[in-house]
């Protein structure tokens, strides 16, 4: 078995091989990965240009761990690079918000909504706007719970109740019914609410998530996000090579928070032109104005 990095997510490919004689094609891919890391994997696999379907299975999540036996409706490697790109960023930026995704991943499996699968887009919304998962830390067990609850004054009515009467509470029972309405769990020594939660709707699974890079030779490469570092938009990053067609950069954009692609900032760019050095640039409008006119050549359609 190939040895990996044990601090990344890392993702086992597999790729039927029809034409030499070998069983399959076998890959694995740390993520986050930049698009010729994952380039270079795929064509190891005989996937380039070709319509071969490759099997993609988590062997490591040390994020979001319950991940690697959980089955995903359509994964891509594409979206599982976003995913992995979220946790990563929630781990040096929010952990307590990375501890109330994992409460709420796990809530979630154990109370059988993930029986049949769990969607790509769903997950990478859950690492989105995860203050009404509430954690109540130091809490670990049900009777735990129901002494927080009577004895500090959650349920006011028992709360209220003479404390002759209270003593015959039996704990244990009030906190199970509570972690029924709460939709809560217990997850590393502290109980999490889920019930206030609505998963939003940032991403949006693309039609052809990966399209196997076949254009990674287009003339650029960019990766782009908005200008907003809070809100749900914060760490939204999208690909996108150009030429483009107008319509599609705007959608991009969008996607990333803002109304156009000249208002993005570009936060890597890989060319195929040997001839041009890429540098880093303050936003869209610098790297068109900079490298697309002296090319000649315009990158974006205008609508």
């Amino acid at each position: 078995m190939e040895e990996y990095n044990r601090e990344k997510t890392v993702i086992e490919l597999t790729a039927e091989n029809t034409q030499y004689g070998f069983p399959e094609f076998y890959a694995q891919l740390e993520l986050p990965a930049d698009d010729l890391t994952i380039y270079d994997t795929l064509q190891k696999l005989r996937a380039v240009d070709r319509d071969t379907e490759v099997e993609i299975n988590v062997i490591n999540s040390p994020f979001l761990p319950d991940l690697t036996d959980t089955r995903i409706d359509g994964a891509s490697i594409n979206e599982l690079n976003i995913l992995a790109e979220q946790l990563e960023l929630l781990y040096r930026d929010d952990f307590n918000a990375l501890q109330k995704m994992n409460a709420l991943f796990l809530y979630n499996k154990e109370s059988g909504a993930y029986e049949d699968e769990v969607s790509m887009s769903e997950l990478i919304n859950m690492t989105f706007d995860l203050d009404n998962v509430v954690c109540h830390p130091f809490i670990d067990n049900p009777e735990e719970l129901g002494y927080m609850i009577i004895d500090g004054g959650i349920d006011e009515k028992l709360s209220e109740l003479p404390d002759e009467i209270r003593s015959l509470i039996d704990r244990k029972a009030v906190g199970f019914e509570h972690m029924k309405q709460d939709k809560g769990i217990f997850f590393e020594g502290s109980y999490y609410t889920t019930a206030g939660y609505e998963i939003p709707k940032v991403h949006t699974s693309q039609p052809h998530p990966d399209a196997i890079y076949s254009n990674l030779q287009a003339a650029f490469r960019l990766q782009i996000s908005g200008k907003t570092k809070i809100g749900k938009f914060a760490g939204i990053k999208r690909e996108l090579s150009l030429p483009i067609d107008r319509a599609v950069a705007d959608r991009l954009a969008q996607e990333c928070g803002e109304k156009r692609i000249e208002d993005c900032l570009v936060v890597h760019a890989e060319t195929a032109i040997p001839q041009i050095r890429v540098q880093t640039y303050k936003g869209f409008e610098d790297f068109a104005r900079e490298r697309v006119r002296k090319l000649n050549n315009p990158l974006l359609k205008e609508s």
